[in-house]
């Protein structure tokens, strides 16, 4: 029989609403600036976000979101998102256009950005849909031949 005291129990305090951000700065394209300055509305230079890893709700909303968009334009729902994560005062109405001159890697770094709260290596992401691209032309391919 030991004599070994069972271990007590430690007090631990988690501040689960604090979340630690990135701020992430994107410049506004010519595309974005001029398309804006067409619909009157003042473009600015650049646009900020603060992205923090997604709780457990905005990771459910995220999923019934990806799952709603299928294959239609996901355009209003990046944008959406992302709002969500752009500074006070943001103009949606830049986001949205922002997001329409984003190529599909730069879309999923920011979306990346939003679930995890930091950016990935956007040439790492760049190969990954390349390469994704070239196996599902392949696939394709392969089902055309049969």
């Amino acid at each position: 029989m030991s004599n070994t005291a069972p271990p007590t129990p430690r007090n631990l305090h988690l501040n689960t609403f604090t979340r630690r951000t990135s701020r992430v700065t994107l410049t506004l394209p010519a595309a974005t600036t001029e398309e804006l300055r067409k619909q009157g509305i003042e473009a600015p230079a650049e646009v900020h976000f603060l992205f923090c890893e997604c709780n457990y709700r905005e990771r459910q909303a995220f999923e019934k979101g990806q799952s709603e968009v299928g294959h239609g334009d996901p355009s209003a729902w990046v944008a959406g998102l992302l709002m969500s994560r752009a500074e006070t005062g943001t103009d949606p109405r830049v986001v949205q256009e922002l997001v329409y001159d984003m190529s599909p890697s730069t879309v999923a770094v920011m979306l990346t950005g939003y679930l995890q709260g930091e950016l990935p290596d956007q040439d790492q992401v760049a190969t990954v849909l390349a390469n994704t691209s070239r196996q599902l032309t392949d696939v394709l391919l392969q089902e055309l031949a049969r």
